[in-house]
């Protein structure tokens, strides 16, 4: 009888334990003004090129902020969701917003960045 309830026991533990970890996990929030928007080429997940675009904010200057050029679009940063090498100034519509993001801690090469997953603006 043990035998059964010992691996059902530790099996229901371990799944209220990594469900109390993903309650916990709600992300960093970070409060700025928008100094810079760049692009940042890096590697993807399968080994290719991926466009990101870098955001600089006047209370954070030295973390490494990182969004898709898919949500800097949708979150309106950028007025296209494909830029090419260069971001042209008349594409570039967030600089200067007071913004809070929401983002999680990523790790490429042992150097921490955070991908933005929601952006508020406060201006």
């Amino acid at each position: 009888m043990l035998k059964k309830i010992f691996p059902i026991v530790l099996l229901l533990l371990f799944a209220f334990t990594a469900l109390a970890g993903a309650a916990q996990d709600t992300g960093l929030t970070f409060v700025g003004k928008i100094e810079e928007i760049a692009i940042k080429t890096s590697m993807g997940p399968m080994g290719g090129m991926e466009k990101n675009l870098a955001i600089k904010l006047d209370s954070k200057p030295k973390l490494d902020i990182r969004v898709t050029t898919r949500d800097a679009s949708r979150f309106g940063l950028i007025d296209t969701d494909q830029p090419s090498a260069v971001l042209t100034p008349g594409k570039i519509k967030g600089l200067g917003w007071k913004v809070r993001l929401t983002c999680d801690k990523k790790t490429t090469m042992s150097e921490p960045f955070y991908m933005v997953t929601n952006l508020e603006r406060l201006d």
